[in-house]
Parts: C-alpha cells; sequence; structure tokens
C-alpha cells in the first residue's frame, strides 16, 4: 500500500488552466466562466468541539456558551456559536445571534485494531467492553468504521450506522490472525532470562552493588552484557519500526477521513504505543550489567532511549491529526498487572519520571518498575492529551476507559468563533476554560482556521486514500478530451455529471444558476500526489431547458501528466453547503481522443 509523507497532500494553492464550459448535455456549450477563489463563502468561524466531565468521569450537560472562554494564541476571542452536541436534534443557535443554524452533522467513530501488537486476550476483553458500549454508551446515528491497521490499511468496515454491520465487522476482527502474543512472548522470555543470568545466580552482583572488586567471574559476565545488548539493539530496532508503521497507519487513516462534517473520533487499539523504543528492556539491563561499563558500551538508558528516540513522529502526528479536526483515543489493552510486583518503585536511573503510587499497579510489567511502564504508554497518552481524547494503558479493566469515551463524547460542545487573523488555515495554541469548578476539559490544544476550501481540499484528497464514496449530490466524473503542448504537459478536460434535483439553482432573469466550489486532486503515474487545485465553478442553463430530473454536465480542464492514473474529485454546492466526493482511474488517456 502507499505510504504518504507527513506534508504530502497539504495545500498550496490552484494549478488551473483557466477554462470552463458548462452546458445541459447535447446543447451547445456556454460562453467561458470565470474561476474565482475569494471571500463568498459564508463561514468564517473556526470550529471547536470541548468535551467536558465531572470528578467523577460522567459528562457534563446544560452548560451554556457564557460558561466557557476561550483562547487562541493567548488572545480571548468571543464566541460566534454554540450548540451542545447531545442535544442536537433540533436546530443549534447562533451565541449572539437569534439566526438558525443548520442542524449539525453526524459524529463518526474509527474503529482501528492494531493485528501487530494486540495479544489475543486483550483483544477479547476489548470486543466485549466494545460491544456494551455501542450498545449503552454510542449514539445510534453515529456513523462506526471498523479498521485493521499493522503493516497497512484494511477497511473491515466502512462508515455505517447499521450495528448489525458493525458486530459483523467486530466479529471478523476477532479471527483475524495477530501477532502480538509472539512478540509479547518473546520480549518475557528475554527479560527472564536476563534477569537470571550467572551473575545474578551466583550471588556476585546485585543491582546497585560496589564494583570496585571485580571478580573471576567478570569476564563471564562481560561476554552475557556483550550478547544482551546486541539483541536488545535488535529488538529496539524492531520496535521503532512497529511503532513508526502504526503512527503511519494512523496517518493514513486521519488524512483518509478528512474533509467530513462532523465530530471524528479515532480510538486506537494496540498495546506499547511508546516514545521510546526499547527503553523498558534496556533498563533492566542497565540494573544489572552496569557494573560491566568500562569494558562494554552500556550508556545511562535515557541517553541509549535518545539515539532512537519517535519523539518528533509523534508531534507530527498530533499536529496532523490537530489540523484535520481528528479526536484520537488511545486504549493499551496490554494486562501489565499480572506481572506487577507491588514493592517495586521507580528507580533512580528514571527519577525524572513521577512514580504511581505505592499499589497501583495497572501501568506496571513483569519485573519492572513504575518509570519503566510509564515509558511503554508514554507516546498514547501524548497523542490522546493533544487531541482532547481519552486513554488508558496496561489494564484489564477495558470498561474504565469505554466509558471515559462515553462521558467525552456524551458530554461535547460545539464552539466557533471568528478568529483575529482571519482564517488564514494554520494551526493555533487554544485553550478553553469553564467558568465552574470540578470539571474536567477535553479538547485539542491546537486548532486549524481553515476555510470551508480548505475542508473541501482534505476531502478530495481523503477520497485519494480511503476511497469513501460519499457523494449526496450524485454527481459523476468522467474524463474527456486530453491536448498535448510543447512542453510535453497535458491540458485534460473532466466532466462533471449531476441530476439538477442535487443542486440548490436559483433563478436570473432567463436563466437558472448554481455556485459550485470544486477541489481537485490528482495521482501521477509514478505515485505521486499532486497538491490540491481548489476553484469555483459557476453553472448557468436557459431556463427554457431546465427541468427537474433532468442531467447537467460542467466541464473543467487540468494541467496533468501525459498519463494521469487516478483524479479525486470533490465538489461542493455553495447554496446548500452540501459536499460530495468521487474518484476516477484512468488508465491511459490517449491524447486528442474522447476517453
Amino acid at each position: 500500500m502507499r505510504r504518504f509523507s507527513l506534508d504530502s497532500l497539504a495545500v498550496v494553492g490552484m494549478l488551473l488552466v483557466p477554462a470552463f464550459a458548462v452546458n445541459v448535455v447535447g446543447a451547445q456549450e456556454s460562453p467561458e466562466a470565470k474561476a474565482v477563489f475569494q471571500d463568498e463563502i459564508r463561514v468564517e468561524v473556526v470550529d471547536l468541539r470541548v468535551s467536558v466531565v465531572d470528578s467523577i468521569g460522567e459528562p457534563v450537560r446544560g452548560l451554556k456558551a457564557e460558561d466557557f472562554e476561550v483562547y487562541q494564541d493567548g488572545e480571548v476571542v468571543e464566541l460566534t456559536f454554540f450548540s451542545e452536541e447531545a442535544h442536537s436534534e433540533g436546530p443549534a443557535l447562533g451565541a449572539n445571534s437569534s439566526g438558525v443554524i443548520q442542524p449539525l452533522p453526524p459524529d463518526r467513530m474509527i474503529l482501528v485494531f492494531d493485528r501487530v501488537s494486540l495479544e489475543k486476550k486483550a483483544r477479547k476483553r476489548t470486543l466485549k467492553g466494545l460491544e456494551t458500549f455501542l450498545e449503552t454508551r454510542l449514539s445510534p446515528d453515529t456513523l462506526v468504521m471498523v479498521v485493521l491497521a499493522g503493516g497497512g490499511i484494511e477497511v473491515v468496515q466502512p462508515f455505517t450506522v447499521d450495528r448489525t454491520k458493525v458486530k459483523g465487522a467486530l466479529e471478523a476482527v476477532n479471527v483475524v490472525e495477530y501477532t502480538g502474543d509472539t512478540l509479547r512472548g518473546r520480549k518475557r522470555v528475554f527479560e527472564r532470562s536476563m534477569s537470571n543470568t550467572h551473575t545474578v545466580q551466583s550471588g556476585i552482583y546485585t543491582p546497585g552493588g560496589s564494583s570496585s572488586s571485580l571478580g573471576i567471574e567478570d569476564g563471564l559476565g562481560t561476554m552475557q552484557a556483550d550478547g544482551y545488548l546486541g539483541q536488545i539493539n535488535q529488538m529496539r530496532d524492531l520496535e521503532f519500526n512497529r511503532i513508526l508503521s502504526a503512527l503511519v497507519d494512523l496517518e493514513t487513516i486521519v488524512r483518509g477521513t478528512a474533509g467530513l462534517n462532523g465530530r471524528r473520533d479515532v480510538v486506537w487499539i494496540g498495546e506499547d504505543l511508546f516514545i521510546k523504543p526499547g527503553i523498558d528492556s534496556y533498563g533492566a539491563f542497565f540494573e544489572v550489567f552496569q557494573r560491566y561499563s568500562s569494558k562494554v558500551n552500556i550508556e545511562h538508558p535515557e541517553i541509549w532511549a535518545s539515539e532512537n528516540e519517535l519523539s518528533q513522529q509523534f508531534e507530527a502526528i498530533a499536529r496532523m491529526c490537530q489540523g484535520m479536526g481528528a479526536t484520537v483515543h488511545v486504549l493499551d489493552a496490554s494486562d501489565r498487572n499480572r506481572y506487577a510486583q507491588e514493592n517495586e518503585i521507580t528507580k533512580g536511573w528514571n527519577s525524572g519520571v513521577t512514580p504511581f503510587p505505592l499499589g497501583d499497579q495497572r501501568n506496571m510489567t513483569f519485573r519492572q518498575d513504575g518509570a519503566r511502564a510509564q515509558n511503554l504508554i508514554e507516546g498514547g497518552r501524548f497523542l490522546a492529551s493533544a487531541t482532547g481524547g481519552a486513554s488508558l494503558s496496561g489494564s484489564r479493566d477495558v470498561d474504565e476507559f469505554f466509558d471515559l469515551l462515553g462521558a467525552i463524547i456524551g458530554g461535547t460542545y460545539w464552539l466557533g468563533y471568528s478568529p483575529p487573523g482571519g482564517l488564514d488555515g494554520r494551526l493555533h495554541d487554544v485553550a478553553v476554560g469553564v467558568k465552574r469548578k470540578g470539571f474536567v476539559i477535553h479538547s485539542a490544544d491546537r486548532v486549524p482556521a481553515e476555510t470551508v476550501h480548505h475542508r473541501l481540499a482534505d476531502f478530495a484528497a481523503a477520497e485519494m486514500l480511503l476511497a469513501q464514496g460519499e457523494n449526496p449530490l450524485g454527481f459523476e466524473v468522467q474524463a474527456g478530451k486530453s491536448e498535448k503542448r510543447d512542453d510535453g504537459k497535458v491540458v485534460q478536460t473532466f466532466r462533471l455529471i449531476f441530476p439538477t434535483g442535487s443542486i440548490r439553482f436559483l433563478e436570473d432573469g432567463d436563466q437558472r444558476t448554481a455556485q459550485l466550489s470544486v477541489a481537485v486532486v490528482i495521482q501521477e503515474t509514478d505515485g505521486k500526489v499532486k497538491p490540491p487545485s481548489v476553484f469555483q465553478l459557476p453553472v448557468s442553463v436557459p431556463a427554457e431547458k431546465f427541468k427537474g430530473g433532468s442531467m447537467i454536465a460542467s466541464s473543467f480542464r487540468l494541467l496533468v501528466d501525459e498519463k494521469p492514473q487516478k483524479i479525486s474529485i470533490a465538489l461542493r454546492d455553495e447554496l446548500s453547503g452540501i459536499s460530495g466526493c468521487q474518484s476516477l482511474n484512468i488508465s491511459s488517456p490517449l491524447v486528442g481522443a474522447e476517453q
């Protein structure tokens, strides 16, 4: 499956040959229409979704706009829109306006199962808790998608409100082959072996003891240290690639579902999503073999971990999720409390990590203290915190996670404000407060100030990654004639065909007119995806030829390679605000011929 870099689908502007033609199918083409990219769009607010729960984790409902305070880049902003999503059956009202706003779009939840890291027992516990959550905590109007990740993306069930289909998808997920048991078993055997080395068994050395009197066993201990260090370095490389692959899959899922209206919650279900691969095993190694650091290159764990950590990758993924408006929830379903040792507390090698209270075993691993367990889950907690999501790590009580997830979704408010610097398409730091005590707020710490054009471009780019086929406008895409230029580029004609009943037309003298916004993404033959092109396309039809149920064709031309592979087009009716998206695979357009 093709991978995309973190910046490969960024909106950088238009690539447009300004020649459009609009006509009723079979009639004469109208005069050339002009392309615009201006301020005709009515929506000029930043969308901000905030969840509020109380001290015991229950959703807080009934708050008003005046209960919230919002800061963008440290500057207070005034709410221009407010709605409580839990009560969104009726129309939502502007915070400072008596005008009626359209009802809120449906929520979406994407359930992602990491088939590389997840163990069998953890999977079964999760599916059992998830079944209860879907039946009792999730709104029946929420669209649910089920995805398998790990070495590529497999959409088991596209978005649906049909819980029977979701249940069938989860049953399919339960029987798929996972490798989590193999990976975890290998690590357990390795750590047991290392903990029972000759140096420990013979009583020559104990962690924290003196290294001044090395005895006859030093040669054997040095060999053991060198051998285990090589194995740990190999394990670190494997874990680095596993976690990086999980982040890339998460990127694909978030980008592949972007541009869709409504709340979007991505629930990642796996194990050990950490920023410093291998540091848990290396910490145990360091305690046993640090006495041989003069003979073997044994570094402090934090120094060793910094050589191959994933902090920049996690930060990039968090920014991408924030920019795409996705909330990430992380369920680390590993059952570490089976292997907890109640008297283990944070050791001195990682004193900068706050230890868990004595007896709190939720984040403990076999023969590991709280500090190393903390490292195992720091990546998942970071992603959830940065995007306003929930996280739970190392506990068999998955119901605790789903209770919090239900509370976050159930206590969601939709806030809107006009940004001080306008809609510039950039990420901005945002802080949200509630003027009441005892409440906990879940929200992203950065949000994009994006226009509807940016969202439309995201929609088109998403279709290129994970085809959703969401097309309430009912339009089709066709490739028409192509003309080769002297510079080797090709001017390719495309047609949009749609029923008159799906687009809102206005009377304009003897014409019927509509205004469409179009976003186009093209994948070239080498697999590269070009930045989205965004433009507006006026549609005008003579009144005498305008009939309900008839089909309208609108043509436009773009600069492309001689043989583009695929095109994705997102279309927005500016009068109704409805958007749809379609993609078209193009085998080999013949220059000068009708496709």
